[in-house]
């Protein structure tokens, strides 16, 4: 029955001209009628609770009904979110003012939120660039990373205000073998934890890397991902972007994604567990881990971590999706 009233209620929100758009592309892509695939994306949205994207990014038309039920598709990533994670406290996630106070020790950078010039003049002070972002967001979109010395505080102070850029955060700087992967922003890892028996663990991870320029390493706002080995912190596949290019080596700095081993991985794993145990209302997070030379901080938690780039079909082994990962954990095999 909950099944069939959250089908309902994906039914309802559903943006058909775009499911007709996917349609069209996975047909054209799989060789496939529009009709079979229609009629197979239906199928597959009522067996494995897949959305009209999970068919799509997830290729589901080379997979078997078998491999089908190992894939963590939204109705079962939203499933394990209703069950695991108090709404009511979703705004330790949402508000980046609220999420740096509650995990501030595990920052380990400057941050302030603000609040008048002179606050902002001493938290510039000495300070080259800052990393400037609003309240709520996600994507990266809205952060800003300005060099302090092009601005006078009276004119900083307006810009940020206007563009409602109310946490600022001192700029992440880098692990020299992180830079090896991409210099121009900070590649982070997201490790999605789950809190589950009054026990911190790891399902997944992945890791996110720029591209293009960008300075910003999120994989919905130009940058690449592949997952990351949990037991060894080796990135075993190739990096793929949302185009569905893949890169088996940087295009910018020419190194080889896969063999890559991140630097710091029992700290980073250690912190998640860490923050994982100072909170039991929102046990599945997805944490963002940066590296500098001296170990692992935290940049940011996501109450609803994004499914989308779980098991693209170029980092899946012998077709089997992420599921029994998750399944392992909660105890349901």
């Amino acid at each position: 029955m909950k099944r069939i009233t959250y089908l309902i209620k994906r039914i309802f929100k559903m943006n058909f001209k775009n499911m007709r758009e996917i349609i069209k592309k996975t047909a054209l892509k799989s060789g496939r009628s529009k009709l079979y695939v229609f009629i197979d994306m239906i199928y597959s949205g009522i067996v494995y609770q897949a959305g009209y994207m999970d068919y799509y990014a997830c290729e589901m038309y080379n997979a078997s009904l078998k491999d089908r039920k190992t894939f963590m598709t939204r109705g079962k990533n939203d499933k394990y979110i209703r069950t695991l994670n108090n709404r009511e406290y979703y705004h330790w996630f949402l508000n980046k003012d609220e999420f740096n106070k509650k995990f501030s020790k595990y920052l380990k950078r400057d941050h302030t939120i603000l609040s008048d010039e002179k606050n902002l003049k001493k938290f510039v002070k000495n300070k080259e660039y800052i990393i400037c972002k609003p309240r709520s967001g996600s994507c990266g979109k809205g952060i800003e990373k300005i060099k302090v010395s092009e601005y006078n505080i009276k004119d900083l102070f307006k810009h940020l205000k206007d563009n409602n850029l109310i946490v600022l955060e001192e700029v992440i700087i880098q692990n020299k073998v992180m830079n090896k992967l991409y210099p121009l922003s900070v590649n982070t890892v997201r490790i999605v934890g789950m809190y589950v028996d009054n026990k911190p663990n790891v399902a997944i991870a992945f890791v996110r890397i720029g591209n293009k320029g960008n300075f910003v390493d999120n994989f919905n706002s130009g940058g690449m991902t592949a997952p990351v080995d949990i037991e060894t912190g080796i990135i075993n596949f190739p990096a793929i972007d949302k185009k569905g290019n893949v890169y088996e080596m940087h295009p910018y700095t020419k190194t080889k994604i896969v063999g890559f081993k991140i630097p710091y991985w029992k700290e980073a794993i250690k912190l998640v567990k860490d923050v994982s145990k100072i909170q039991d209302k929102v046990k599945m997070v997805g944490w963002d881990i940066a590296f500098t030379d001296e170990g692992p901080l935290l940049v940011e938690g996501n109450e609803y971590p994004g499914h989308d780039i779980y098991q693209l079909p170029q980092h899946r082994k012998d077709n089997i999706g992420v599921l029994p990962m998750f399944e392992k954990i909660l105890k349901l095999r």
